[in-house]
Parts: C-alpha cells; structure tokens; sequence
C-alpha cells in the first residue's frame, strides 16, 4: 500500500500527529519498533491517555496501519520523525535519536519523500542536512517547532500532492 504519510514513533507526539493526518483524509502508517504498542494499535487501543480506543478504531477503518516493518518507507511521500528528545544536563534537547532515526531511514526513501522531524520541545530546530554515507543522499529535514495543538496544523488540501506541514 502506499502511503502518503509514515509516522515514526507512536507516543505522545507520534500518534497524535497520526491520528489528525488520517482525520483529515491522510493515508497514513503508523512505524513503531515496540511489537506490543504495534499489536495493542493494531487491535484498537490506544496506551495515550489524550487518544481515545475510539480515535484509534476510527483511524483503523480510515485505512491506517500499525506496523514494526520499516519497508513501508519505500513507498510514501512523506515521513515524519516522532523520537524522544529528552532535555540532557544543560537542559538542552539531546537530539541523537532523531538524529539516528534520520540516518537509519535514508536509505529506505525513494527520491523526493519529505521527512519532517517533529520535536516534543520548542527550540529543537537547529538539526543539519545530512549527508548520508551510502549513496550521497542528502536528507533534508524540516523542523516544525511546536506541540499541543501544533499537530493539528496538518491538514489535506486541494488536489492530490498539495499537502502542508
């Protein structure tokens, strides 16, 4: 299946940002590398407290799948990077799981897939294009900044291929 979206990581940034993409009529992935979240989802529960079993069943029956399977990266248009970033001793973001999320799916993504990285924290949007070694493929991130409500920003419009993040 081709997807228009793949979320990497369902927590509490990840799945929410995945539950409003498919809301808005986006065919949506949902890549976790935890098999039991990945079976719990599959199965309709939810394990975030501000997403309901019945937002994870609707999204379900809109087409979404769960999976551990990182093959579905070949075959989306955009990608959107929900790792943790936990604040390090000088209370700065330690960026090194998005950072090694982003080198571990380069080379998966066929030409022209956006990857976003979305941050938990505001301020985190300092990350680099990266030169990935295989290839020379230059994997460029766009940082939203923000949270909350910030998910809900991503929304379907117009024809086939106009989407915003």
């Amino acid at each position: 299946m081709h997807a228009e979206l793949v979320v990497v990581g369902l927590g509490y940034v990840g799945l929410p940002v995945l539950i409003e993409a498919s809301s808005s009529g986006v065919r949506c992935v949902g890549l976790d590398s935890d098999a039991d979240k990945v079976a719990a989802l599959s199965a309709g529960r939810s394990h975030i407290d501000d997403i309901s079993d019945d937002q994870v069943a609707r999204a379900l029956a809109a087409g979404v799948s769960f999976t551990a399977d990182v093959s579905c990266l070949g075959a989306t248009d955009a990608v959107v990077i929900c790792v943790p970033t936990p604040l390090d001793e000088h209370q700065a973001p330690d960026l090194s799981a998005v950072t090694a999320m982003a080198a571990s799916i380069a080379p998966r993504l066929t030409p022209g897939t956006l990857v976003v990285a979305g941050a938990d924290r505001p301020g985190q949007s300092h990350l680099r294009p990266a030169q990935h070694p295989q290839g020379g493929r230059r994997l460029q991130r766009c940082l939203y900044e923000g949270g909350g409500g910030a998910v809900r920003t991503f929304r379907r419009r117009g024809g086939a291929g106009e989407r915003h993040a």
